[in-house]
């Protein structure tokens, strides 16, 4: 081998190991490039990196957002796990429902049910005792607030001493759907 060709061999490979060495430099690829000098823009275009994508910061601000997602997603479900067993059934408000128990317990017919509730009339004593069952807790607590002013109330078995909404939401949402049986106070 000649002196000249080793010693371009020898200059190419110290280019290359340079190139290695700094990979920022674009001209990695050629054995014998030189960095260009800043003073040639003109001449050879201006230089720019490769421009890098930004990565989001995870912070509170990243998260805040997902965790709105998931909360909004979760109650979602929720509000359709507890609306759909009641679509297609005829609108029942408390009150309805409480009067349908007291005229049952005057002993007026009541037409079939689409509801789902069933209401059965016992006779003792002179008295007649109306049970409903299947009755969902929303309209427990509220028909049963409005039964309980005007004769004994249970709920699912337990007779409250003081009637409050607190202690009824409890009582309806404890084995729901809820059984009222319900006992008018004796007329005077």
């Amino acid at each position: 081998m000649s002196a000249a060709l080793i010693t371009a061999v020898s200059k190419g490979h110290e280019s290359h190991s340079h190139a290695l060495k700094n990979p920022s430099s674009h001209h990695a690829h050629s054995p014998e490039a030189q960095p260009h000098p800043a003073e040639h823009p003109a001449k050879h275009g201006v230089h720019k990196h490769h421009p890098h994508v930004p990565v989001p910061k995870k912070g509170v601000a990243a998260w805040t957002w997902q965790w709105f997602l998931v909360a909004t997603i979760v109650a979602g479900g929720v509000l359709l796990a507890v609306e759909l067993p009641t679509r297609g059934l005829p609108h029942l408000t408390g009150a309805e429902l409480s009067h349908q128990i007291e005229l049952a317990a005057k002993g007026t017919p009541l037409p079939p049910r689409k509801d789902g509730i069933t209401i059965h009339i016992l006779t003792g004593s002179g008295v007649n005792i109306v049970t409903a069952e299947a009755v969902p807790a929303k309209l427990c607590v509220s028909a049963g607030w409005d039964l309980a002013k005007d004769g004994t109330l249970s709920v699912n078995g337990i007779t409250p001493m003081r009637i409050s909404a607190a202690r009824l939401a409890e009582l309806c949402n404890a084995n729901p759907p809820a059984t009222l049986v319900w006992t008018p106070e004796p007329a005077e």
